[in-house]
């Protein structure tokens, strides 16, 4: 039986560990108010590590299908991810919540793509 302290340390672990890529986007935007390096960093981070995994692990294109999935999977996380860079880097408090709704969303479609 999963204990339910347990479960809750192990969820929010991963939430953690998710939500490394648009927190560290944010970051950047935040207290560097460098546009082009918190977008890149939302968008490149999470791409540059899953093209080193699949280098890595030598898998390549199972099927169309697949394809088609995990294109409109990895543009949603490219897009969310540049976009909470992108309002932290505004630097005001309204955009710096809009920056984190959109970190949120981030992790949401990065649970979702998880089959």
């Amino acid at each position: 039986m999963i204990r339910p302290i347990s479960f809750i340390t192990g969820f929010a672990s991963v939430l953690v560990l998710v939500g490394f890529f648009p927190i560290a986007a944010i970051l950047i935007g935040w207290y560097t108010r460098n546009r082009i390096a918190a977008v890149a960093t939302g968008a490149l981070l999470f791409s540059l590590l899953m093209a080193v995994g699949m280098i890595i692990t030598r898998q390549g294109v199972q099927s169309e299908e697949w394809l088609r999935y995990a294109v409109f999977w990895h543009a949603g996380l490219v897009v969310t991810g540049g976009l909470s860079g992108l309002f932290a880097s505004y630097g005001n408090r309204r955009d710096l919540l809009i920056s984190v709704v959109f970190a949120i969303f981030w992790v949401c479609v990065f649970l979702y793509g998880i089959r």
